[in-house]
Order: C-alpha cells, then structure tokens, then sequence
C-alpha cells in the first residue's frame, strides 16, 4: 500500500490497532500503527483520531492523522517526518441519493519526484440508483489539490472529475463503466493528460 497512503496510516494501514466506540449516532476512533521500520523504530509509527455524528441521514466528520516516526528522506516503505493530515467531511444519504464533500488540509503528505510538500484540497462525489430494483446507478466526483502559496514550487494542480454508470446483479457484484477526465497542470503549466476511460467487471464470493 504505498500508493494508497497505507504508509502514513491514511489509507489502508497494515500492522495497526484500531478502537472505536458508537452510541447514538456518534462513533469515535483512534488507531496506531505499529510496523517498526523507521528510522527511530518507536513503538508507534503513525497515529489517528476521527469522529463523526449521524442524524436523519446527515452526516459531519473530521479526522488527524500524525507521523510519529518518520524519516527525512524516506525510501518507499517508510513515512516521512513531519507527515500530517487533517480532513472534514458532510454528506447526506436518504434512500436512492448520496452526496459527501470533504475539504483536507496536508503537511509534508503530497510528493513531487522527490520532495513532499504541505497543500489542501476538496473531493466531492454524487450518487443515484434508479430503476425499480435499485441495481443500476450513476456517480460524479471531482477532486482538486493546490500546494499552499508558500511552497514555491511552480503553478501546478491536481484536479480531475470522474462519473461512472454500472448494473449490480449479485451482493456487490457489478458490470461498469467509468472515466476520468484529468486537466491537471504539471509545474510548467501544462496540461498533464492523464485521462483514463474503461468498463470492468467486479465479482465478489
């Protein structure tokens, strides 16, 4: 999981201990992860803490997630130091219809070749199912990351949006087809063109 932020613990974490607790509508956790392969070889090496509250299908959250151990120039199973995230979300699900937006703030989380540097950003996504059965259904999102003004790295981004239209015939089993349309600029300004179109097939046992 290097690429999915498994590393820093924001994604999927592996060797971690989880807690939560949930009593009418709120649910608390915290987590640390324990792999031992930094620099230091603290007993912690990333920690988090989140929480949300649900009522009549809305729902707010924020979380943090630290690096404890971390190194300067780390190889790719290892964390950076000075790694945080913060994030805060809303959404809102009422029978056929889901919409969620999240605005982040990241320190020494994002990388570019070899230097990682702090930014924000915002996600957000839209679903429907229609048909009598509920089975077919359509989804948008967009996603926009900017390096804070101070980071002195040229004028670059990450945006894109996605959508994506499928048929779910067995449990979460599905037939889809997805795209996502990049107009990212690289530092130079320049369009990076990462756009990516497909159909798929996802079979779950």
């Amino acid at each position: 999981n290097i690429a999915d932020g498994g590393i820093s613990g924001t994604g999927r974490a592996n060797e971690v201990f989880i807690l939560k607790y949930s009593n009418s509508g709120f649910t608390l956790g915290a987590q640390a992860q324990t792999r031992n392969i930094s620099k230091n070889s603290e007993s912690i090496d990333t920690y988090g803490f989140g929480a949300k509250y649900t009522i009549e299908g809305f729902t707010i959250g924020l979380g943090y997630n630290k690096v404890n151990d971390g190194v300067e120039d780390p190889l790719p199973n290892q964390a950076k130091d000075g790694d945080e995230a913060f994030v805060t979300s809303a959404s809102y699900v009422k029978d056929r219809f889901s919409i969620a937006a999240s605005y982040s703030v990241l320190k020494q989380h994002q990388r570019l070749g070899d230097t990682f540097y702090d930014a924000s950003g915002i996600e957000f996504y839209t679903g429907y199912k229609f048909s009598a059965n509920k089975r077919w259904h359509a989804a948008a999102g967009f996603n926009y990351l900017k390096p804070d003004d101070n980071q002195v790295l040229g004028d670059f981004n990450t945006k894109f949006g996605i959508a994506e239209v499928g048929y779910t015939f067995k449990k979460s089993s599905k037939v889809f087809a997805a795209a996502k349309i990049d107009t990212s600029e690289d530092p130079g300004g320049n369009n990076r063109s990462q756009s990516l179109y497909g159909i798929g097939v996802k079979l779950d046992f």
